[in-house]
């Protein structure tokens, strides 16, 4: 089945099939998000996380932008879903170049504020590697998809869902190691009642367990759902409540960059404009509350700390 948006439209309104798709929905959402990051990344001091959101953001308007293309030569009826002779396939298949640094961004913003609380290098050493497996498989996978949207000319059936759901256990996989990783250093550091690791952690829940569950959670049910769509002999009413389901859900996927948008800020401001407040500085100038932490990481030649 192919993702044809809205109505088909005049042939010679190339403009208006290619405007109608992007005016609700995932791609709206996505689009907004990745444009904020990249409007907020200009007044910013451009250092680790920022970097990585900003190719998360970049990656994600020009993709969305690029595969708009496809679906409104699909909506204007310049070509026809499922036609593999059509050259419009190449969009797809070139397409997955912003995907995979979209997608996996996500995961290297994770682990870079998961590493700053990891303790002893061997540790750290090991999820590099865990990490580094991970990637390597997912990119065959999204590469996968690519192969498959490619030969089939259509962004989505059933072994292209099938494929999809390789990335988001590989994804989940993922995000349930750094999760608990998170939670096991939090532990950690709290048994141990030190007041400036005590900020970073109170700074580190806050701003990334509501992003870690919302991602990780709606993967899940995304990851379910394409199994269970797949299901033969359901009956109409519950394939039309799972489909609602999984439109949600895909909805919610939209919502992605600006998760990553809320937790760069919250992060930087509880790390740099509390302890500035707390300081006298006034402003994000002031000494960062992960400095003492980041000393004391260095000292045990463990990576440095966060850089917002």
């Amino acid at each position: 089945m192919s993702l044809v948006i809205g109505n088909p439209l005049p042939q010679t309104r190339f403009d208006v099939c290619w405007l109608e798709p992007l005016s609700g929905g995932q791609q709206w959402s996505k689009l907004m998000g990745c444009a904020l990051i990249m409007y907020c990344y200009s007044f910013s001091q451009r250092k680790s996380l920022w970097n990585v959101v900003l190719v998360h953001a970049v990656s994600g308007f020009l993709g969305t932008i690029i595969e708009n293309v496809w679906v409104a030569a699909a909506n204007c009826k310049i070509m026809v879903p499922g036609d593999t002779a059509s050259s419009y396939a190449y969009v797809l298949l070139v397409n997955e170049l912003n995907w995979i640094p979209h997608e996996s961004t996500i995961i290297v913003y994770s682990y870079l504020k998961t590493r700053v609380i990891l303790k002893g290098v061997m540790l750290e050493r090991m999820v590099n590697y865990f990490l580094g497996g991970v990637f390597l498989l997912y990119v065959a996978c999204r590469a996968n998809i690519g192969r498959l949207r490619f030969q089939h000319n259509l962004l989505s059936d059933d072994d292209i869902a099938l494929a999809h759901n390789y990335v988001y256990i590989l994804w989940i996989i993922a995000d349930v190691v750094l999760f608990v990783l998170l939670i096991w250093n939090v532990v950690d550091h709290l048994s141990k009642s030190l007041a400036a690791s005590s900020k970073v952690i109170k700074t580190l829940l806050n701003s990334s367990l509501p992003r870690f569950a919302v991602i990780l959670f709606n993967t899940m049910v995304l990851s379910v759902l394409n199994f269970v769509l797949r299901t033969p002999g359901l009956d109409s009413m519950t394939l039309l409540t799972l489909k609602n389901l999984s439109k949600f859900t895909s909805l919610v996927k939209g919502t992605y960059p600006t998760l990553m948008l809320l937790d760069v800020l919250m992060t930087k401001f509880m790390l740099y404009g509390r302890d500035a407040e707390d300081s006298g500085t006034g402003g994000i100038g002031g000494r960062s509350i992960l400095g003492t932490m980041s000393t004391a990481k260095a000292s045990e030649g463990a990576s440095p700390g966060l850089r917002v």
